[in-house]
Protein backbone atom coordinates (compact mmCIF):
# COMPACT_ATOMS: atom_id res chain seq x y z
CA UNK A 1 0.00 0.00 0.00
CA UNK A 2 1.51 3.42 -0.95
CA UNK A 3 1.01 6.35 1.91
CA UNK A 4 1.08 9.09 -0.64
CA UNK A 5 1.19 11.48 3.22
CA UNK A 6 4.17 9.81 3.70
CA UNK A 7 5.48 9.34 0.32
CA UNK A 8 5.87 5.48 0.71
CA UNK A 9 5.30 2.05 -0.20
CA UNK A 10 4.67 -0.81 2.71
CA UNK A 11 6.20 -4.00 1.24
CA UNK A 12 4.40 -6.02 3.78
CA UNK A 13 0.96 -4.87 2.87
CA UNK A 14 -1.29 -8.25 1.80
CA UNK A 15 1.68 -10.10 2.24
CA UNK A 16 1.32 -13.82 3.62
CA UNK A 17 1.91 -14.26 6.96
CA UNK A 18 2.53 -17.55 9.15
CA UNK A 19 2.01 -17.97 12.73
CA UNK A 20 2.79 -20.04 15.28
CA UNK A 21 -1.17 -20.77 16.01
CA UNK A 22 -3.97 -18.50 15.91
CA UNK A 23 -6.72 -18.34 18.33
CA UNK A 24 -10.62 -18.02 17.07
CA UNK A 25 -11.02 -16.08 13.84
CA UNK A 26 -7.53 -13.97 14.52
CA UNK A 27 -5.46 -14.62 11.58
CA UNK A 28 -2.09 -14.07 10.76
CA UNK A 29 -3.20 -12.39 7.14
CA UNK A 30 -4.45 -9.36 10.15
CA UNK A 31 -0.98 -8.22 10.30
CA UNK A 32 -0.54 -7.42 6.25
CA UNK A 33 -4.43 -6.09 6.13
CA UNK A 34 -3.44 -2.54 5.89
CA UNK A 35 -6.25 -1.70 8.84
CA UNK A 36 -4.37 -0.38 11.95
CA UNK A 37 -7.12 1.54 13.67
CA UNK A 38 -9.87 -1.26 13.72
CA UNK A 39 -9.94 -2.76 17.06
CA UNK A 40 -11.23 -6.18 15.65
CA UNK A 41 -9.26 -6.75 12.78
CA UNK A 42 -5.64 -8.08 14.92
CA UNK A 43 -3.86 -11.19 14.90
CA UNK A 44 -3.38 -13.24 18.01
CA UNK A 45 -1.51 -16.81 19.01
CA UNK A 46 -3.32 -19.19 20.97
CA UNK A 47 -2.14 -18.05 24.50
CA UNK A 48 -0.83 -22.04 25.92
CA UNK A 49 1.93 -21.32 23.24
CA UNK A 50 5.48 -21.13 24.92
CA UNK A 51 7.09 -19.95 22.16
CA UNK A 52 4.54 -17.22 20.04
CA UNK A 53 5.60 -15.72 16.91
CA UNK A 54 4.45 -14.31 13.21
CA UNK A 55 5.88 -13.86 9.97
CA UNK A 56 5.66 -11.66 6.78
CA UNK A 57 6.76 -12.90 3.86
CA UNK A 58 8.10 -9.86 1.46
CA UNK A 59 8.30 -11.80 -1.76
CA UNK A 60 11.73 -10.57 -2.72
CA UNK A 61 14.76 -8.95 -0.88
CA UNK A 62 14.36 -5.41 -0.33
CA UNK A 63 16.87 -2.80 1.50
CA UNK A 64 14.70 -2.04 4.29
CA UNK A 65 14.78 1.42 6.12
CA UNK A 66 11.75 1.03 8.92
CA UNK A 67 9.86 -1.62 10.04
CA UNK A 68 6.58 -0.65 12.05
CA UNK A 69 5.07 -3.17 14.71
CA UNK A 70 1.48 -1.84 15.78
CA UNK A 71 0.66 -3.33 18.76
CA UNK A 72 -3.43 -4.64 19.27
CA UNK A 73 -5.12 -1.22 19.45
CA UNK A 74 -6.30 0.00 22.53
CA UNK A 75 -5.80 -3.27 24.33
CA UNK A 76 -2.98 -5.35 26.39
CA UNK A 77 -0.40 -3.36 25.45
CA UNK A 78 2.06 -4.88 27.91
CA UNK A 79 1.62 -8.13 26.22
CA UNK A 80 4.64 -6.98 23.47
CA UNK A 81 6.83 -6.04 26.09
CA UNK A 82 9.82 -8.37 25.27
CA UNK A 83 9.19 -9.06 22.13
CA UNK A 84 11.91 -9.49 19.34
CA UNK A 85 12.07 -8.65 15.52
CA UNK A 86 14.27 -10.99 12.89
CA UNK A 87 15.20 -9.59 9.33
CA UNK A 88 15.74 -13.12 7.44
CA UNK A 89 17.29 -13.41 4.12
CA UNK A 90 15.97 -16.04 1.66
CA UNK A 91 17.59 -19.07 3.03
CA UNK A 92 15.64 -18.04 7.04
CA UNK A 93 19.22 -17.26 8.02
CA UNK A 94 18.61 -14.02 10.60
CA UNK A 95 20.98 -11.09 9.50
CA UNK A 96 19.39 -8.87 11.83
CA UNK A 97 17.98 -8.92 15.32
CA UNK A 98 16.17 -6.34 17.69
CA UNK A 99 14.78 -6.55 21.25
CA UNK A 100 11.92 -4.56 22.82
CA UNK A 101 12.05 -4.96 26.47
CA UNK A 102 9.63 -2.04 27.26
CA UNK A 103 6.89 -0.50 26.34
CA UNK A 104 6.22 3.30 26.32
CA UNK A 105 2.74 3.57 25.68
CA UNK A 106 2.65 4.23 21.97
CA UNK A 107 1.16 1.81 19.69
CA UNK A 108 3.32 1.87 17.02
CA UNK A 109 7.19 0.38 17.54
CA UNK A 110 9.45 1.88 15.09
CA UNK A 111 12.63 0.60 14.48
CA UNK A 112 15.20 1.96 11.66
CA UNK A 113 17.20 -0.54 10.17
CA UNK A 114 19.57 -0.57 6.96
CA UNK A 115 19.55 -4.31 6.09
CA UNK A 116 18.13 -6.82 2.79
CA UNK A 117 16.00 -9.00 4.15
CA UNK A 118 13.37 -11.44 2.49
CA UNK A 119 11.20 -12.20 5.75
CA UNK A 120 10.15 -10.04 9.34
CA UNK A 121 10.01 -12.34 11.95
CA UNK A 122 7.77 -11.55 15.35
CA UNK A 123 8.11 -13.37 18.40
CA UNK A 124 7.12 -13.28 22.12
CA UNK A 125 7.27 -15.69 24.81
CA UNK A 126 3.34 -14.40 25.75
CA UNK A 127 0.71 -14.52 23.82
CA UNK A 128 1.18 -12.40 21.09
CA UNK A 129 -1.30 -9.64 19.75
CA UNK A 130 -0.46 -7.33 16.92
CA UNK A 131 -2.64 -5.14 14.76
CA UNK A 132 -0.16 -3.99 11.69
CA UNK A 133 3.15 -5.28 10.45
CA UNK A 134 4.37 -2.35 8.09
CA UNK A 135 7.68 -2.35 6.38
CA UNK A 136 9.67 0.76 4.40
CA UNK A 137 12.25 0.01 1.99
CA UNK A 138 15.25 2.04 2.08
CA UNK A 139 17.62 3.83 -0.86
Amino acid sequence: MYSAQLGKYDHAFQKNAAASSTLDVYAPSFVTSGNVHDPHNFFHTYPLDTKQWVEVDLEASYNLAEIQIHNRYNYAHARIIGFYVHLLNETKDVIYEYSYDEWNGVLGRYNKVLDSAVNVHVSVSTPLQIQEVVVYQGN
